[in-house]
């Protein structure tokens, strides 16, 4: 794998892994998940793959590993296309962006 495409895979890993644990834009679908998660009496067992997925995405450790797991092979078969480079550059550039705010705003 090319440097630049590995370079790549981490930045969407890491964007994609903020996305779906972390950002606004998908709390709906988390809010969704949750109460899915949630038993409906209180002596009631949690729904199983509901209340694992509930914690896989409140777990930004643990949703990358399984992002990570997606974007690995994609982009060791499609590392040298532009079908590949293009998400991947803007999903990098979108966290790298993302961090340097966060850091300019705690100033």
């Amino acid at each position: 794998m090319e440097p630049i495409t590995a370079l790549t895979a981490l930045g969407a890993t890491a964007r994609i892994t903020r996305l779906l644990g972390r950002d606004t834009i998908t709390y709906p679908l988390r809010d969704a998940i949750a109460r899915k998660a949630t038993p409906q009496n209180e002596g009631d067992k949690p729904p199983g793959l509901w209340s694992w997925i509930n914690d896989l995405i409140g777990c930004p450790w643990c949703v990358s590993i399984w992002v990570g797991a997606g974007v690995t092979p994609v982009a060791i078969e499609w590392g040298n296309t532009l079908a590949y480079q293009w998400p991947a550059a803007a999903l990098t550039l979108s966290w790298v962006t993302g961090l340097v705010a966060q850091h300019w705003d705690a100033r």
